[in-house]
């Protein structure tokens, strides 16, 4: 009866939704003939960055959906760019290989700097890298170990080993002493000024990855297979758990926890994108839709860190589209912001 209940609903809300007008069909503003992969914004959102071929990295343009430019820091060397990472500046970018990062000019592609990782042989395809917020700090997720070095020093200031080292998420909190990992199915946080486990989501394997956000990373949005649940972050406790269709797969939340980004695929239906506004009950609100041919995957889909941006990954091409009409759509105070 559940499963009849929720499959039920999914036809229903495509008809509702794909039916209003002026949101289905909404035009992207920009296409990038290539798929983006793993990218990142830098913090005022106006440049993704990306790895580019085996060891490049580019720059794109979020404003136009142009390359800006791209370098090529791990040339001459035999591992390819894992992962990438922009400085809160804006300054300069860090690129991670299986054996080292290289921190280089975001603007000339200079290199400023080289730091080597434990590594003991053997192939690799996961790894994560990110800036503290005061960019002082470089955290980095290699084959054997997930390290913190300061940058002014390069001395390790934190540092932990999986029995089977998979991160392909790192995240630092607004304070810039705690570190959430994401590692086959641990999602952690640790303190890397006290050397120690913070907090285990310990989620089973109905659970999908969290999505922390808030103006100190003080929530985070859990999706199960039949709802989802919020998490407070400074008492650790569950503050709410919200029934969800089945089909409707979270990507992306908002800092400020007032928009979010899901998608939904049936069998022989459109692939549906939708930009939504979550209320402090629970309830989802969708403010537009977008429509993709259901044939190939999706990549990335992120919201801009100012919200005005939707990017979406697919397979062959990536689209860009401007939300920024949408951020007052609803009652503002957004998720839990009491």
């Amino acid at each position: 009866m559940k499963e009849k209940k929720h499959w039920l609903f999914s036809i229903l809300y495509i008809i509702t939704f794909t039916g209003l007008d002026g949101v289905c069909g909404s035009e992207p503003y920009a296409v990038i003939n290539e798929p983006l992969g793993h990218y990142v914004f830098t913090k005022n959102g106006d440049r993704i960055l990306t790895p580019y071929g085996s060891t490049g990295v580019s720059i794109w343009d979020t404003g136009t959906g142009e390359r800006i430019r791209h370098f090529y820091p791990l040339e001459g060397r035999e591992s390819d760019v894992l992962a990438v990472a922009a400085s809160p500046d804006g300054e300069t970018a860090a690129a991670l290989s299986i054996t080292e990062v290289i921190i280089f000019n975001m603007d000339s592609g200079n290199l400023i700097r080289k730091i080597g990782l434990n590594y003991s042989g053997g192939d690799y395809s996961y790894g994560a890298i990110a800036y503290s917020p005061s960019g002082k700090y470089l955290a980095a997720a290699g084959k054997e170990d997930t390290s913190v070095f300061d940058l002014q020093s390069g001395e390790v200031i934190f540092q932990h080993s999986f029995e089977f080292s998979a991160v392909d998420k790192l995240q630092f909190f607004p304070d810039g002493r705690r570190l959430y990992v994401e590692n086959a199915g641990q999602f952690l946080i640790f303190d890397i000024f006290e050397k120690r486990l913070v907090y285990d989501f310990n989620l089973s394997a109905d659970y999908r990855s969290p999505f922390l956000y808030g103006e100190n990373m003080e929530k985070a949005l859990i999706p199960l297979t039949y709802s989802f649940e919020i998490r407070d972050l400074n008492s650790y406790q569950k503050i709410l758990e919200h029934e969800k269709d089945r089909n409707r797969v979270f990507y992306d939340i908002h800092k400020g926890g007032k928009r979010i980004v899901t998608a939904t695929r049936i069998s022989a239906t459109p692939l549906l994108v939708r930009y939504e506004a979550l209320d402090a009950t629970g309830e989802i609100t969708t403010l537009r839709t977008y429509e993709f041919d259901p044939e190939g995957s999706l990549f990335r889909i992120r919201i801009s860190p100012d919200g005005s941006k939707l990017v979406v990954g697919r397979r062959t091409e990536t689209y860009l589209y401007d939300v920024s009409d949408l951020q007052s759509s609803v009652e503002e105070g957004g998720l839990y912001q009491k």
